[in-house]
């Protein structure tokens, strides 16, 4: 999972994970790092729009499933918990075989460093889980996010705010 020195990785194989919570009726086969125009990321930066595709196999048709995840800090600070529930999609049905959910971040504003999903697939109010706890890494490189020639790192905290700042001297 994530990357290693001199090596570049565009997602993560979850197909071996251990540990696994559920019953397995539907489980995350692999997490990609995908590009606006869906083509693979081999880094990713402060900044980036990014698409994180979550591709999953499903052992039988099941009815209402709901996808989410959480993002941590490599010290384990809870970044955010989010799932398609929240922006009002409604999924009635997920079929047989292999699928994927994308999710569009138009501006990932995480500062550089080493991050950890934890994956999840349940029925409808997290009852039955299906699919849980699932991890993969995702590492965020420095990037020249306000263009000023200065590289934003971890000194600046967690997360930046996209701004512009003005003076106005009388």
């Amino acid at each position: 999972m994530g990357s290693f020195v001199g090596e570049r990785v565009s997602g993560s194989d979850l197909s071996g994970t251990e540990n696994r919570l559920g019953t397995g009726e539907i489980r995350y086969t692999s997490l990609e790092y995908l590009s606006e125009d869906r083509t693979p990321c081999a880094m990713t930066r402060s900044g980036d729009a990014l698409v994180l595709r979550f591709n999953y196999h499903a052992e039988k048709p099941v009815r209402d499933p709901s996808f989410g995840f959480r993002l941590y800090t490599d010290l384990g600070t809870l970044i955010t918990e989010t799932g398609h529930w929240l922006h009002g999609l409604h999924i009635p049905h997920v079929g047989t075989g292999d699928g994927h959910i994308d999710v569009e971040i138009d501006s990932l504003n995480l500062v550089p460093g080493r991050y950890t999903f934890s994956l999840w697939i349940t029925g409808q109010g997290g009852k039955p889980v299906y699919d849980g706890d699932v991890r993969a890494s995702l590492d965020v490189e420095v990037a020249d996010v306000y263009r000023s020639g200065r590289m934003l790192d971890s000194r600046y905290g967690l997360v930046y705010f996209p701004q512009r700042w003005r003076v106005v001297q009388p």
